[in-house]
């Protein structure tokens, strides 16, 4: 039980510091859909799409390895930052030097520009992630929440000023790169404290292991979220920088929604790591619970989504220039649903030190998705992006759990009648709201969350799984 309690600790620190994060983030996309039209937001989203992508090369497994060996191994702390931290540095700063590079040879326009100015903040974010993957093995999540507060309040308060002035892209994409150096700086010292940092040398005789260590995971993390992102990167060389911003309407709300998973995997990740190691048992128990837990919060948004898209796409940007974003909307609807459902199978992969089978799995699928979008999007557009991603997403979490399958022989993927039940009430509800409702929305997406949560809670969950979920005090360490 006690597992439990330090999950719904973590969970809770954790979504504190993501959910300021994204509001910072979503704000920022919202003014500037809003004040600058879709072909501009398209411009911005682009680079910041190329930003994700090199903030993933910088980083290339660092944080993950880090925080899951600190969580393995707390005592060696010391060593393993100096390990790391010369890796980490070492590929910031080529990462930098990349992306100016693509700027300049293969970007032209606004989008160079903002790709440019947006480049420098890659180290400012990868010193302040790899903090924070040293208090997230030790399960001290709160310092990283203390840090995203002031960061993205920080961002907060510097948009609205900017907004009031009417200020250029150029000046957003500043504000934003002195923004990703303030966490850093405001973390800075309560790591010295906590991790003896000052101590420390670094040692450069160990960056080969480390890196081979963190390969498995860099490659996962870099063609799993190309297998996502690099629609938006496709749409812009084919179709251009209208296409972009339609599409990326669609993705930032769908971003906000996929922070719920982020958020639990993120705070779960220490507790399963140690479990494999100590009581597999107990892990596969947890493993279960999660997958269940996480479709069952999935299920909700994709209905949402999908009954209701034309309502979200009014008020998220309130104007009529992104009615072709509607219908991507209700295909993505179907996407959150199965990433939802995926997450538990991806993590249980990585926490078994199967990490190298997840990593086939999404470099497998960005294959398929540059495939497919090869003849997709010149014929079907944002629409046909948009299939593509929901059959590739189909495809990596089909893998996951036939990897795990295999592995653990149905005893973490094994779905009961539960499961069943509820999913044909969600479609069952859904389909009653498809035709009937959008009359009073307010009061039938009260209606929805009251029905959900006293369905999932007491028909999709068993008396041992919500004894589980709600451990008592009693149990805490």
């Amino acid at each position: 039980m006690r597992e439990v309690s330090r999950i719904r600790r973590n969970s809770l620190f954790s979504f504190l510091s993501t959910l300021m994060r994204i509001l910072a983030t979503m704000l920022m996309f919202v003014g500037i859909a809003r004040l600058y039209g879709p072909v501009s937001f398209g411009q911005f989203s682009l680079a910041h799409t190329y930003l994700i992508l090199f903030y993933i090369l910088a980083d290339f497994g660092t944080d993950m390895l880090v925080a899951t060996e600190v969580a393995r191994q707390r005592e060696r702390t010391s060593e393993i930052i100096q390990e790391f931290a010369p890796l980490k540095l070492m590929t910031s700063l080529i990462t930098m030097g990349a992306m100016y590079v693509v700027a300049m040879l293969f970007v032209g326009g606004q989008t160079r520009v903002l790709m440019l100015i947006l480049c420098l903040g890659i180290l400012g974010n990868s010193g302040t992630t790899f903090l924070f993957a040293l208090f997230k093995g030790h399960e001290q999540l709160s310092f990283e929440t203390f840090a995203s507060f002031w960061q993205n309040i920080f961002l907060l308060v510097g948009l609205i000023l900017l907004g009031s002035m009417n200020a250029s892209l150029s000046t957003v994409a500043v504000l934003f790169v002195v923004s990703r150096f303030a966490g850093f700086f405001i973390l800075l010292p309560r790591a010295t404290k906590l991790f003896d940092l000052g101590s420390f040398h670094f040692r450069f005789d160990r960056w080969k292991q480390a890196l081979r260590g963190g390969l498995p995971y860099g490659l996962q993390m870099l063609f799993g979220t190309l297998f996502f992102q690099l629609d938006t990167i496709l749409l812009a060389l084919w179709r251009g920088d209208l296409a972009v911003g339609m599409y990326q309407a669609v993705m930032r709300i769908v971003i906000i929604v996929l922070v719920v998973p982020d958020i639990i995997v993120s705070a779960v990740l220490p507790t399963l790591a140690k479990l494999h190691a100590d009581n597999e048992k107990r892990w596969k128990e947890m493993g279960r619970l999660l997958a269940k837990t996480l479709m069952y919060f999935g299920l909700p948004f994709g209905v949402i989504f999908f009954v209701y898209a034309d309502q979200v796409i009014s008020f998220a940007y309130g104007s009529s220039r992104y009615t072709e974003s509607i219908p991507v909307l209700r295909l993505f609807a179907l996407i959150v649903v199965i990433r939802y459902a995926g997450e538990a199978y991806a993590l249980l992969l990585t926490t078994s030190q199967q990490q190298s089978k997840r990593m086939a799995t999404s470099i497998a699928s960005t294959i398929l998705n540059v495939v497919l979008n090869a003849y997709a999007i010149p014929r079907y557009g944002i629409e046909g992006a948009a299939g593509v991603s929901l059959i590739t997403n189909v495809f990596a979490v089909c893998a996951y759990v036939f990897l795990l399958d295999r592995r653990f022989h149905l005893s973490v993927v094994k779905i009961d009648f539960r499961q069943w039940f509820v999913v044909a009430l969600t479609a069952t509800f859904a389909t009653l709201l498809w035709n009937y409702g959008h009359h009073l929305v307010a009061l039938e997406l009260g209606l929805m969350v009251g029905f959900f949560s006293i369905m999932y809670l007491f028909v999709g969950f068993s008396p041992e799984e919500r004894s589980l979920i709600f451990a008592m005090r009693q149990h805490v360490d």
